[in-house]
């Protein structure tokens, strides 16, 4: 009997990975870079990105464009349009735009001061916690939320021939081979 040869440390690892990887779905959830609420000193409702958004967008570019992307899903808000455009030149894939992947809404008018902001989400943060599923005041109830992002994700992974399947008491994601791999570039509340 000859003696076993040594194996390389985390070898079988990375063969139980690529194994799985024709076979998944993949999505990157990417949230947008840090966005400039109040250029002037009042709220904007759809800010661009800061200096160090843009910077956070490129490095996040840099990270990504290595992996064999299939497709760029975005965000309609400019926060989110920015942070995807190093992306999209890194990989030449131009970015589709997604409405319903945009984030919870609020009441915070445009022009507020940062007070009237800050004031706005601490009086609705000491709301009792049943109220909470409500959402923001004024605004979208996390549950209509909750039901539109779901829904576009579905729509994401149908493009893209992944589709839901309910066995028993679960959903189960049909996928074909080789998965996709999807970035989103969206929200914290979206990607949540």
């Amino acid at each position: 009997m000859s003696p076993r040869k040594p194996v390389e440390p985390g070898s079988t690892y990375r063969g139980e990975a690529a194994r799985r990887r024709g076979s998944a779905a993949h999505v990157t959830l990417l949230r947008h870079g840090e966005p400039d609420w109040s250029p002037d000193g009042h709220a904007v409702e759809d800010p661009g990105l800061t200096p160090y958004g843009h910077e956070q967008a490129q490095r996040a570019a840099q990270a990504l464009a290595e992996e064999p992307i299939d497709c760029i899903y975005v965000s309609p808000y400019r926060r989110s349009q920015e942070t995807a455009v190093p992306l999209a030149e890194a990989t030449g894939i131009e970015p589709v735009t997604i409405p319903d992947l945009r984030e919870v809404g609020v009441a915070v008018g445009a022009r507020a001061s940062q007070e009237e902001v800050d004031r706005y989400f601490v009086e609705a943060a000491r709301r009792p916690l049943a109220e909470h599923w409500d959402g923001w005041p004024g605004a979208e109830r996390f549950t209509e939320f909750h039901e539109r992002v779901t829904n576009a994700m579905v729509e994401v992974l149908a493009r893209h021939g992944v589709r839901p399947e309910k066995e028993h008491d679960c959903t189960v994601w049909d996928v074909p081979e080789p998965g996709p791999l999807i970035v989103i570039v969206a929200h914290g509340g979206t990607n949540a």
